[in-house]
């Protein structure tokens, strides 16, 4: 590129925005490994914190088919408009300095047609997620990628492509975990239970707790007997079902949190006092949830923080606390993780969606083996990340349609109550966008299911 190019070199790049905010703001500059980052000169840099991808970031103008965005080879995005003036005669050459991003037209619902190969697969992804909604985070990667379009280096568009490809994964692994809730649920009790340790309820537990405290925070050392027999007194006025077995589990579950110091005492009973850190209710009851949720973590079992707070609290008031109880228990993921944990989940899941969801694992294992440094098929790859878009808008939509359609006061057996979660991301889509008619799909058949988790093992 000649040096009157608004960015200098056609090899610059610069980072901006990132989310919606960002006039065109592209991805940063090192996705592609290896290469030198050079500052880039464009003008969008001063302003794109104060502009939407709508805007041009120069003159502040909305995009549209007077005011084409050209996708620069700096992935920033100005309008032609402004392109002239930085550079007199560039209507005549676009190609030499960028691209008419045709995508963020769709994406603003624009008409466009007679665009390359690649541009129009990205007009594809644009037009599905703008006729649908969808969470925050889709929506935020979609304008990442979008304005990653650039007329010399299709490899800017790989990471953004796997990062979507990856929340996708995410989604649809927490809609199938939604969707089997109570079966989990029954997982989770019985994996607690197993260790010797109950939760008897989100009132009940939060009085025993308090009960303990109120016990031991001054430093007394009791043995387990006597603690039991203290709380278990407190609580049969209010809780009759209380008993020195139910008191004695919870007690267990704090045992094995290590929120105790053990005096041995040969002969006698053992000692029990309240470490100095936990003598306080808000450390105590982290620590207890910090307990049950590593049991269920443990046990496979993957619950949002929604889901978390309405089982240990009764609402979704705490989600924020499980949300850093969570990070805390989990490392990041990879994508070849995030995808075992997705076949695990729609194998629990027993519906006939599960068939459906099984048929995206190809599209979601070729966007896993994504390399980031090396250019490859990348209308392939465009294809499979269509294909999961679709595939995750369509179950999300079909489940709300299931949920809309039972009758009121369906229980589930056994006297159990059990909360209806609604995901955050899962907003209002028609019931009638069944996009890939996943409610009539025939029965999952397991040995695709056990065949996918096997082929999931082999990921590089």
């Amino acid at each position: 590129m000649s040096d009157s190019s608004p960015c200098g070199s056609p090899s610059s790049s610069s980072s901006s925005g990132g989310s919606g905010g960002g006039g065109g703001g592209g991805v940063s500059s090192s996705e592609v490994k290896g290469s030198p980052i050079k500052p880039c000169n464009c003008p969008t840099t001063l302003v794109t914190e104060s502009t939407r991808y709508s805007q041009c970031p120069v003159c502040l103008s909305k995009f549209d088919l007077k005011k084409l965005p050209i996708a620069l080879n700096c992935s920033h995005t100005i309008c032609i408009h402004c392109a002239v003036l930085l550079v007199p005669g560039v209507e005549h050459n676009i190609e030499l300095f960028g691209v008419i991003n045709y995508p963020l037209l769709v994406f603003l619902d624009y008409p466009v047609d007679n665009c390359a190969p690649v541009l129009e697969k990205l007009c594809m992804i644009a037009r599905l997620i703008r006729s649908h909604t969808v969470s925050r985070s889709i929506h935020r990667k979609t304008i990442i990628l979008i304005n990653s379009v650039t007329s010399n280096d299709y490899s800017k568009l790989l990471k953004p492509i796997k990062n979507l490809g990856e929340r996708c994964v995410v989604e649809l692994t927490s809609v199938c975990s939604h969707a089997s809730h109570y079966h989990a649920q029954q997982q989770l009790w019985a994996a607690i239970r197993a260790r010797a340790c109950q939760f008897m309820g989100p009132a009940m537990q939060d009085e025993a707790l308090k009960l303990v405290l109120l016990a031991l925070e001054d430093g007394s050392a009791l043995s387990r007997k006597v603690l039991v027999m203290f709380v278990v007194q407190r609580l049969a006025p209010q809780f009759p079902q209380a008993s020195k077995t139910s008191v004695g589990h919870i007690v267990q579950l704090l045992y094995r949190a290590s929120a105790f110091d053990v005096q041995k005492r040969p002969g006698n009973s053992s000692l029990m006092t309240l470490r100095p850190e936990f003598r306080n209710y808000e450390a105590l009851r982290r620590e207890h949830d910090t307990q049950i949720m590593k049991i269920g973590l443990d046990a496979g079992i993957r619950f949002t923080p929604e889901q978390w707070s309405s089982l240990l609290y009764g609402d979704t008031s705490q989600k924020p606390l499980m949300q850093s109880i969570i990070d805390k228990l989990q490392s990041p993921q990879t994508f070849e993780e995030q995808l075992k944990e997705y076949l695990v989940s729609v194998q629990r899941l027993s519906t006939p969606d599960s068939q459906f969801l099984v048929s995206l694992h190809p599209h979601f294992k070729l966007l896993a083996n994504i390399n980031t440094e090396t250019v490859g098929p990348i209308e392939s790859y465009l294809d499979s990340l269509h294909a999961v878009l679709l595939g995750l808008i369509s179950f999300t939509a079909n489940r709300k349609h299931q949920r809309n359609s039972r009758p009121n006061g369906g229980g589930n057996g056994g006297g159990a109550t059990t909360t209806v979660f609604k995901p955050s991301y899962v907003k209002s889509v028609k019931p009638d966008d069944n996009i890939c008619g996943t409610s009539s799909a025939p029965p999952a058949d397991n040995n695709n299911i056990v065949h996918a988790l096997q082929s999931s093992l082999c990921i590089n």
